[in-house]
């Protein structure tokens, strides 16, 4: 039996584009393909050009994002407060900025943290059990004045507003727990990026500080770049995961390490390519 050409079957052809546009999986939509009798070859070159249609249209999206001005923070300005410190290598922007925040400041949102921490999350599922074991609380409160005047500081400190701002989270680390080598950003046509990334877009600045210091562990480790970040309270680690050009950044990748002594509780706030509210 010969086997078909997909171009001679627009109904089939359709179905095709409308589920690589809602970005299923490539793979599965080819094996259902072959189980319907059309060839390989008609299959992948009408995968690889709907694909390629797709991000071309993303890329005329992100020229409309200056990622070159996204990549100059504000707290790279020399009039800027805080003590700045930019990890020196050619793959990533990465910054240490130091007492970003008070002890009194860590205290108040440790103490708003307690009852509202739940298992943390993973937006790509794993079948390693141990691969996030920390806990997370989201801090949904815009009228904690608390809440509301560090999630100011932080935008300010980027020099971002705060409609292309995430919620910002806590996550608790008790001993042993880890979050092993991630990325932030959503991985690019994927499913992932299809469920949390419709609105806002991508991810572009990592903001996370330390809200206590470790007694020993819990570093985090930048692999690629070999630099391992210490815990302590009040230190802001900051990173892009984007390029200048606005490509993804897989250089980006990081790791909590386990806590060895003690706890570790950090905050952390992700902004996006696009508004995610309106003020």
């Amino acid at each position: 039996m010969s086997l078909k050409i997909l171009e001679e079957f627009p109904d089939w052809l359709e179905w095709l584009n409308i589920n690589l546009q809602r970005q299923c999986d490539a793979l599965e939509l080819k094996n259902i393909l072959i189980q319907n009798g059309f060839s390989h070859q008609s299959i992948e070159a009408n995968i690889a050009l709907t694909l390629g249609n797709l991000s071309l249209h993303d890329k005329k999206k992100a020229k409309n994002i200056d990622f070159l001005s996204l990549s100059k923070p504000h707290f790279t300005q020399t009039n800027y407060s805080c003590r700045v410190h930019q990890v020196v290598n050619t793959k990533l922007q990465l910054y240490l900025i130091y007492d970003f925040l008070s002890s009194s400041e860590c205290d108040d949102l440790i103490k708003i943290s307690r009852g509202l921490l739940n298992p943390s999350t993973l937006t790509i599922p794993s079948n390693d059990k141990n691969f996030r074991t920390s806990q997370t609380a989201h801090l949904s409160m815009p009228d904690n004045p608390v809440v509301s005047a560090i999630d100011n500081k932080i935008c300010h400190c980027l020099g971002i507003d705060k409609s292309y701002a995430e919620t910002t989270q806590i996550q608790r680390y008790e001993i042993g727990q880890q979050f092993k080598q991630h990325t932030d950003f959503f991985e690019p046509n994927s499913k992932e990026f299809q469920r949390f990334g419709k609105q806002g877009g991508n991810r572009t600045w990592t903001f996370m500080v330390y809200l206590n210091t470790v007694k020993q562990g819990g570093e985090t480790q930048f692999s690629i770049i070999n630099q391992n970040v210490i815990p302590q309270q009040g230190l802001a680690v900051v990173w892009n995961n984007r390029y200048p050009n606005g490509e993804v950044n897989y250089d980006a990748r990081h790791a909590g390490l386990p806590v060895e002594d003690g706890e570790k509780l950090i905050i952390t706030k992700w902004f996006r390519e696009n508004k995610i509210t309106t003020h």
